[in-house]
């Protein structure tokens, strides 16, 4: 049977939500080490037996709705990895979800007094799976863009989400048959960057819901790292960047090794590993 994201209940979890802005990126997180990249879990009233925890190395997320006021749960990124640079970005996620339960991508959430955000979701039928791309707005939805009775399995899928301007899209790939489905929408409303979270609710009959999400990753269009001389990423540059370097002279486009970006790695690029010697800032 055709199942569709639920999305209205969405607003009351990410009402609850807690992030904010700082400056980094990419950021990429497997669960393996934890959730300190994560602030703390939310969910609305009406989910009974919530469970948010790293279990085997993946994120799960799962509860128990009252059907007459269904809600769900989520999670949201702090502000140490929030990145200003996400307001055009793209971000990718694997989810796993049990029957009749939808997972989303949230990003731009103006989380004063929750005005507005974006989602990106699948949801998990027993004959048939949904996608859709939806903005709330000055409490109404002002884009819902569904492709429902997809006739994939996307009981195990990607979610990758793009959002340039007014312009989003959305592409899920089966991880159990590699299909894909697509969606995109143009001239939707733009709002200010402020927060990005994945959730889950009940996305059909079932009182129960659940899901798990592995290998999380978000990096806007135009993200200029805080320290490029810092080859080796440990936050700080030392000799051991310079080696870094030394190593990979020659053509290397788009290598870190490539501090100045023209796609040789020379001695300019020692230069500015040198001129950067000390902590990242």
């Amino acid at each position: 049977m055709p199942v569709t994201p639920r999305t209205r209940p969405v607003a009351a979890v990410l009402a609850a939500a807690i992030v904010g802005t700082a400056l980094a990126c990419p950021f990429q997180d497997d669960f393996e080490s934890g959730l300190d990249a994560w602030g703390p879990p939310f969910s609305n009233a009406s989910v009974i037996d919530p469970v948010t925890a790293i279990v085997d190395g993946r994120l799960r997320m799962a509860g128990i709705v009252d059907l007459s006021n269904p809600g769900g749960l989520g999670i949201g990124l702090n502000e140490s990895v929030t990145s200003d640079d996400w307001q055009d970005g793209t971000a990718t996620v694997d989810v796993e979800l049990d029957p009749f339960t939808a997972g989303y991508i949230a990003v731009r959430m103006d989380l004063d007094g929750l005005s507005s955000y974006t989602t990106f979701a699948v949801a998990n039928g027993i004959d048939s799976s949904g996608v859709g791309i939806f903005v709330w707005q000055d409490g109404e939805f002002v884009v819902e863009e569904t492709l429902l009775g997809v006739e994939i399995d996307m009981s195990s899928a990607r979610i990758r989400a793009s959002w340039s301007g007014g312009e989003l899209s959305l592409v899920v790939t089966s991880l159990v048959t590699q299909e894909s489905v697509s969606l995109s929408v143009s001239d939707a409303p733009v709002t200010p960057f402020s927060g990005v979270a994945l959730l889950t609710n009940a996305g059909g009959p079932e009182a129960s819901f659940g899901a798990w999400f592995d290998d999380f990753e978000i990096e806007g269009e135009e993200c200029v790292p805080p320290c490029p001389a810092d080859v080796d990423g440990d936050g700080s540059v030392a000799f051991a960047d310079v080696l870094a370097v030394l190593d990979a002279f020659g053509a290397c486009d788009g290598c870190p090794e490539d501090v100045s970006g023209d796609g040789v790695v020379g001695f300019d690029d020692i230069l500015e590993v040198l001129a950067a010697f000390g902590p990242c800032s």
